[in-house]
């Protein structure tokens, strides 16, 4: 324990060895002020408020650093009545929860201190929060500055626990308890989790022998980390020079703003819904962080299809998901209004978890397309499959359109359309052909695998026919029968869609 006689003094506890800091500190919201005007060699009294006044009250330091309260009025009724690791500052050590006691009201946050050298609160706090689901936040002051996604009963959608050596990760979302602890998993090394005054929640890690600490993670760790940095109804991608992109079906409120990289406006429907009727549909987003539970609910026990139905049956239900609650049920999460901080996971924190989000590719008096659900496929993983879509790996072409051989990381062979940013009849034909393919399903027809729309790219993943096609015959069938004429689409050589427009026989 370390005692400063200084007008602001405050007490804390550190290790023994020198550069370790201070791990926690005493009555850190209010300078502790009881012993400041009394000369060195005096006592000092720790004040410490009960409900429960202990008869016979011993203070004792655990090796773990939690500094514990026993009543030892008798072996058979000793417990602890008051314990540090219930009051954080602005450290987690290994078997201290951060969270919530649900039966008492008692929240343990780290917070961080407000400089270098001054313990009382700063700015910066790492909490759980339960809104419906426990989400991990790192906040500033009463703002958001990183919000994981719901708890999903073996993560935090979104946040990526690495697989080390040094600490196991622990999450308890229990009836009367829910927090997060760590615990040690070598003797080797000593780690403990940091807020610090500038504002990153940061892993630092002491090998044994070394009196310096290194810092294992630190978060945040890029701009899409920060909370809602690409606005309403956008999504954040790290590996793009303009790392914000709207939504399908919406475009940026301010497209000025948003060519000078200021997305904090978000993005708005390209067509609004005029009315409960108004058709639209879902598109499948995969492998992102889902969006903020401003406006949010959980229904229990609820298949994927029914999530659907109740959200198309809901008319302010603008996407949904769903997700494991506690590793025996599932739930059906449902959103209202803007969603706000989406970003896509980098492989290592790929998730399971999809949020499928409405959108309006048309107008109710144009179009009565129904509701469709299709696997989102990044860019850079089609560009990777097409060597960035290399000449050598096309295998047709037609007025508005490419289409390329890929393959796929798991191996899977792929036929990729890819439609012409300059045309606008080819934007209608990819929704009206993902609409059409999607709904046909039979054992002789191509599947359609996914689709992928980022800023202007428009393009369909389909499954590869590598036994040619029916190009092949209906060439043949042309060379047999010269007086028949057919009017036919391809999409390409080995990949064929084809539309009988009218057959004229002169026979």
């Amino acid at each position: 324990m370390v005692q400063e006689h200084t007008p602001d003094s405050c007490m804390g506890c550190k290790q023994k060895q020198p550069n370790y800091g201070f791990l926690w500190s005493f009555n850190h919201h209010q300078q502790w002020r009881t012993c400041s005007s009394q000369p060195a060699d005096k006592e000092c009294n720790l004040v410490v408020q009960f409900d429960k006044v202990p008869k016979n009250p011993v203070a004792q330091l655990l090796e773990t650093g939690n500094l514990v309260l026993w009543d030892n009025s008798s072996e058979s009724s000793k417990s602890h009545v008051w314990q540090s690791f219930d009051h954080p500052s602005d450290t987690m050590l290994r078997g201290m929860k951060v969270g919530w006691d649900l039966k008492t009201g008692l929240q343990r946050n780290l917070t961080s201190w407000r400089s270098a050298d001054d313990p009382s609160p700063g700015d910066f706090s790492y909490r759980i929060d339960i809104n419906v689901l426990p989400y991990m936040v790192l906040g500033a002051g009463s703002s958001k500055k990183i919000l994981s996604g719901p708890w999903n009963s073996h993560e935090f959608n979104g946040l990526h626990v690495l697989d080390n050596s040094v600490f196991e990760a622990v999450f308890v979302n229990k009836k009367d308890e829910v927090y997060a602890l760590y615990e040690s998993n070598s003797k080797e090394v000593i780690t403990r989790l940091t807020m610090n005054h500038s504002g990153f929640l940061q892993r630092l890690v002491l090998k044994k022998g070394s009196s310096e600490w290194d810092v294992l993670y630190s978060l945040p760790n890029d701009l899409c980390e920060n909370y809602g940095h690409c606005g309403a109804n956008g999504i954040c991608m790290t590996d793009k020079a303009q790392i914000c992109e709207c939504l399908t079906g919406f475009t940026p409120k301010s497209q000025e703003e948003w060519n000078m990289f200021n997305t904090a406006r978000g993005c708005t429907r390209r067509t609004p819904f005029m009315d409960c009727q108004s058709e639209g549909v879902f598109v499948k987003v995969a492998g992102v962080k889902l969006p903020d539970s401003i406006d949010f609910h959980v229904i229990v026990g609820v298949s994927l299809k029914e999530c659907m139905v109740l959200c198309l049956n809901n008319c302010s239900c603008t996407a949904y998901a769903c997700s494991n609650l506690n590793g025996s049920s599932t739930g059906c999460l449902i959103w209202s209004g803007d969603l706000i901080d989406i970003r896509a996971l980098t492989s290592e924190a790929y998730t399971e978890d999809i949020i499928s989000a409405s959108t309006l590719l048309s107008s109710n008096q144009e179009s009565k397309e129904e509701n469709l659900e299709l696997p989102l496929f990044d860019l850079a993983t089609i560009a990777t499959a097409t060597n960035n879509f290399s000449n050598n790996k096309r295998i047709g072409a037609g007025g508005f359109r490419s289409v390329y051989k890929g393959n796929l990381s798991t191996g899977l062979e792929v036929a990729v359309k890819r439609l012409s940013k300059n045309s606008a009849r080819g934007v209608q034909e990819f929704k009206n052909e993902a609409v059409l393919i999607a709904k046909l399903q039979h054992k002789n027809h191509v599947r359609l695998l996914g689709c992928c729309v980022q800023g202007e790219e428009r393009i369909l993943l389909y499954e590869y026919m590598p036994n040619k096609s029916l190009d092949y015959f209906i060439f043949g069938l042309i060379f047999i029968l010269p007086s028949v004429w057919i009017s036919f689409t391809f999409l390409s050589p080995m990949l064929c869609s084809v539309t009988f427009n009218s057959i004229h026989a002169s026979m």
